[in-house]
Parts: structure tokens; C-alpha cells; sequence
């Protein structure tokens, strides 16, 4: 893994934000105008929360609401959980894992959101990240499977072919054809 890179160097600088009173169709056409997954919510006082695809997806769609009718501060996800623009990215990762997010709002030294870090971002700078930022989603994912009856995606650790049926055996995750099946 990399060590030492902090979110500082790459991070998205600046943040896109939305009104707590706008509709939801407003704040879709504005994370669509700025090729965005997310948008900081804010009020008179400042920041207040966060609305992402996801919470449009399950909080509004879903659960069958009119998305013109329904008001941000409704949907969104509060309070805003941060990072620091010093921390390192294992540590990015971990929290990012911890609350089951994929974007975290980044602050400077005075508290204020200077910009947004995501899980792609991570991705891209130390592909390995991702397995800790999904480690607890996986885990909650197959809670009640026996290993046995569990298949992944990925790469053969025998081959280092791609597949996706891949079990785990005692000599690591096996495609069908190093499984000997």
C-alpha cells in the first residue's frame, strides 16, 4: 500500500452544494450538471448534511416519493461525517468502512469543508483501499452463509485468471478450473 499520501493531494478541492429546502428533482439536476454522486447540503448556518445518489435511490425512489414534492433536508444523510485534509488514506479507508459511505467531505485546520474525498478516489490512487472500504459490506452481505457455500468475483489466486465463481479453499480463492470441478 501506499504510505503517506494524505487526502490533501487528492482530493476534489471546493464543493458543490444544495439548499436543505430544495426538491430532490433540483438537487438530482445539479449533481447532473456537475457529473457529481453527491452534493453538501447547507442552510443559513452553513453545511448540515449530505445527499448522494444512494439516499435518493433508497430514501425517496424507493420508498415511492414524488421527488418534486420532496424537500433535501428530508433524504439526506446527517451529520456530515468529515475527514481532516491530513489524514491518510488507510484511514480515509477504515472510516469509509465504518460508515458505510463512499464519500467523505474533507476540512481544513478551521473546520470549514474545503472539498470531497471518494472511494473511487482511493481506488485510484491504491487499488488494494477497496478492500477495506467494502470489508463491512461484504461482511453484512453473508452473515448466516457458511465459506463454503460463498462465491466472489475477482482474480484466481492459483491462476490469476478472472472469474466469477471463485470459493474459498484452504489454498487461498480458486476459479472451478484450479478447484479441480
Amino acid at each position: 500500500m501506499v504510505v503517506g499520501i494524505r487526502v490533501e493531494e487528492i482530493m476534489h478541492k471546493g464543493i458543490i452544494t444544495v439548499d436543505k429546502s430544495a426538491s430532490v428533482t433540483e438537487a438530482a439536476r445539479v449533481m447532473a450538471r456537475a457529473g457529481v454522486g453527491g452534493l453538501i447540503v447547507t442552510d443559513i448556518n452553513g453545511p448540515v448534511g449530505i445527499i448522494t445518489e444512494g439516499d435518493i435511490i433508497r430514501r425517496v425512489l424507493a420508498e415511492g416519493k414524488d421527488p418534486k414534492k420532496t424537500r433535501v433536508e428530508e433524504v439526506m444523510s446527517a451529520p456530515l461525517k468529515t475527514v481532516g485534509r491530513k489524514t491518510d488514506l488507510e484511514t480515509v479507508a477504515e472510516k469509509m468502512r465504518d460508515y458505510n459511505v463512499d464519500r467523505l467531505p474533507v476540512t481544513g485546520e478551521d473546520g470549514r469543508i474545503i472539498g470531497i474525498i471518494t472511494e473511487r478516489d482511493l481506488v485510484r490512487t491504491e487499488p488494494d483501499l477497496i478492500l477495506i472500504t467494502r470489508e463491512k459490506r461484504v461482511l453484512e452481505s453473508i452473515r448466516g452463509q457458511r465459506p463454503a457455500e460463498l462465491r466472489y468475483s475477482g482474480v484466481c489466486e492459483s491462476c490469476g485468471n478472472y472469474s466469477e465463481d471463485l470459493m474459498l479453499t484452504p489454498e487461498g480463492l480458486l476459479c472451478p478450473e484450479c478447484r479441480g470441478e
